[in-house]
């Protein structure tokens, strides 16, 4: 909540804005091509900017945003999905391509005119490497209160795949629910309510006697998971959200942090590949985490 002109730490935020648009080259890119991260830095930076000019309305970070967002929708691969490098010497994957699609919408969420096309691309790619959807849309789903519970008794389940149509990799499944609902999916499609299904097998497990949130099989970047899972919960509500939730908001995420007179204190450490990013990328996904509650309404809210 805090901006760049308002709150205690407005310094900081201002520097972070004012950072990153020095970083934005003239094509809208942020530069590493080159670089295997590059397909995540690209997205995550268009995302601040786009948020920077919903929060200011400074004309400056509209442009900047919008530039940024025509980029990435020019380099979009020819089968519709983005990966780490440009050229198209790779097929997209649903990772890269969920960040990217991610911030497109952010874009257009703050009245960024962008190709709805970028985000109709996202679309066909995790269809492509998504579950089979077979069953039918049931009228009694469609209630539009939050905590109503999509899906009572249906137990079947929906995933998504990293570059190929399996099921090992719950982060992806959970990317490709989150991006199908901001694409305009209701929660009560098949598809979303057999990936929440999917979901609920891999919540995360808080140990309270060992203070630690449990690893949870196929999610190597344990943060990655618990902040794409929670968006997804959260939007899908009722006992998806209250299921996942408890452990991992109520109680992993806050138990862990550092407390105490000790220079990481307020931050949170790195679990199995997590190190590859440190603690202050452990720390940022943590913390957009815990925004979940607020950072996002419902999408079935909205107009």
């Amino acid at each position: 909540g805090y901006l760049p002109h308002k709150g205690r730490y407005k310094d900081t935020v201002l520097r972070g804005q004012v950072f990153i648009a020095s970083r934005q080259w003239a094509d809208g890119d942020f530069g590493g091509q080159e670089d295997l991260i590059g397909g995540y830095t690209r997205p995550i930076a268009s995302i601040a900017l786009s948020e920077a000019y919903g929060s200011t309305r400074d004309e400056e970070y509209q442009e900047r945003a919008w530039r940024s967002a025509a980029h990435i929708i020019r380099i979009q691969y020819a089968d519709a999905g983005w990966r780490y490098r440009l050229g198209g010497q790779y097929p997209g994957d649903t990772s890269v391509t969920g960040w990217n699609a991610w911030a497109i919408a952010t874009a257009r969420k703050f009245g960024v005119p962008v190709d709805p096309m970028g985000l109709e691309g996202a679309n066909s790619l995790i269809d492509l490497f998504s579950s089979v959807v077979t069953q039918d849309e049931e009228y009694y789903n469609h209630d539009p209160r939050y905590y109503f519970d999509v899906g009572r008794g249906q137990e079947f389940e929906h995933f998504t795949g990293y570059n190929a149509r399996e099921e090992t990799r719950p982060p992806m499944t959970a990317i490709g629910l989150i991006c199908k609902i901001f694409m305009g999916r209701k929660r009560s499609h098949p598809y979303c309510i057999g990936a929440a299904n999917r979901l609920l097998k891999s919540i995360p497990v808080y140990d309270e006697r060992a203070n630690e949130i449990k690893y949870a099989t196929g999610a190597e970047y344990p943060s990655y998971y618990w902040y794409y899972g929670s968006l997804a919960m959260y939007q899908m509500g009722g006992r998806f959200w209250r299921n996942w939730s408890r452990p991992l908001l109520t109680k992993g995420i806050p138990n862990t942090q550092v407390q105490g007179d000790v220079c990481e204190n307020g931050s949170w450490g790195c679990a199995n590949l997590d190190s590859i990013g440190g603690r202050v990328y452990t720390t940022a996904m943590c913390v957009l985490t815990l925004e979940t509650f607020y950072r996002y309404l419902p999408a079935l809210t909205l107009e």
